[in-house]
């Protein structure tokens, strides 16, 4: 008999069990992997929740998704949706599961309607292949990767994809030294902005919020209350930034070391997490953001960025631009409430859905 229902303390021994009859695989870890949102698990406030559906079979749990219900303003006007992501089935080590994803799947969008997620997700396989199957829209986001120490890029980069062709290239008299070269060439240029560094956004963050809000088609709220409450970790550096005396937005960054990372290697990374502003001063927040992590000691700078205005000033500055399976999957009634809404006028970053969970482990 098939049990749906909302994780709770009593179900933390089924869940370890479910992590070891997946021992061996990449999943193994996920059913018992520390939730970043747990503390707290809710803004009242704000009516987010973030939680989690277990499907069960004969009191074992044989699926979960994560079920993060959380707001947006669409043209002005806010709307509950909720961020699914993390489907996991035990299908992944036995067949007799298939459907098992599917079924906790539908019962969430029984649950609510509107859904969106966001993540490296393949279109051929797995959650992506079951999206499209069941009518969700689909939008490719590409990464921006801005080196800063380039010759330990090139070689890092090459190593870790595995590039045998550009392996056998970089063994050529001075590749690295003139590729490193050129992409020294294309660093942003200082502009005339200051930032500050702070734990925490307050009354003018919320001045920020109801001033720019209105310029995006779509975005998930990012009001004080919110952004304190979702990146409440050390790990995130939260930066005001000014243009000359006056505040013009935010960015969020954060530095990871990396060891044998299958896309980064051994770089330093500076990720460009999140950030709001007036579309036109994307540039300068961005800019922030560069000179804030080179000075913190970043080898690489990388972001996603669905807004056109985003993604041009990330090209002035010098990023470099590549395909990859970051896409936004959109369920059919969210895709008819947001009416064909192009998705280069939508605001999405790389903490949207459950990006600071993913960076941060």
């Amino acid at each position: 008999m098939n049990e749906l229902k909302f994780e709770d303390s009593d179900d933390r021994y089924d869940l370890k069990q479910f992590s070891k009859r997946l021992k061996g695989t990449p999943f193994e870890n996920w059913p018992i992997s520390n939730d970043y949102f747990k503390n707290p698990r809710k803004l009242k406030s704000r009516g987010i929740l973030f939680r989690r559906i277990l499907l069960k079979k004969d009191g074992k749990i044989r699926a979960k998704v994560n079920f993060y219900e959380h707001k947006g303003l669409l043209r002005g006007k806010l709307h509950s949706f909720v961020w699914s992501s993390g489907i996991l089935s035990e299908v992944v080590v036995n067949k007799s599961f298939r459907g098992y994803g599917r079924k906790i799947l539908e019962h969430s969008l029984k649950l609510q309607p509107y859904q969106m997620v966001m993540g490296h997700i393949s279109k051929k396989e797995g959650s992506g292949a079951l999206f499209l199957k069941l009518g969700w829209s689909n939008y490719q986001i590409p990464i921006w990767l801005l080196p800063i120490n380039a010759p330990k890029c090139i070689h890092e980069l090459i190593n870790a994809r595995n590039n045998i062709p550009l392996k056998i290239l970089k063994k050529l008299p001075g590749f690295t030294k003139i590729v490193g070269k050129l992409l020294t060439l294309i660093q942003p240029k200082e502009m005339n902005i200051s930032i500050q560094k702070v734990e925490k956004f307050d009354k003018w963050a919320n001045v920020i919020w109801e001033k720019v809000a209105p310029y995006y088609e779509w975005l998930v709220v990012r009001d004080a209350d919110t952004i304190n409450w979702q990146y409440n970790d050390s790990r995130v550096h939260k930066i005001r930034v000014f243009d000359t005396q006056n505040d013009i937005g935010w960015v969020l960054v954060a530095i990871t070391n990396m060891k044998n990372n299958s896309m980064f290697g051994n770089l330093v990374t500076g990720t460009i997490v999140d950030g709001l502003c007036n579309p036109k001063d994307s540039k300068k927040i961005l800019t922030a953001a560069v000179q804030y992590l080179k000075k913190n000691g970043a080898e690489i700078i990388y972001c996603f960025w669905s807004h056109r205005s985003w993604q041009n000033s990330c090209k002035q500055l010098g990023f470099l631009k590549f395909k990859t399976t970051q896409s936004i999957y959109i369920s059919p009634q969210m895709s008819k409430n947001l009416n064909n809404m192009a998705i280069d006028t939508m605001h999405f970053g790389r903490g949207d859905c459950d990006g600071p969970a993913s960076i941060l482990q």
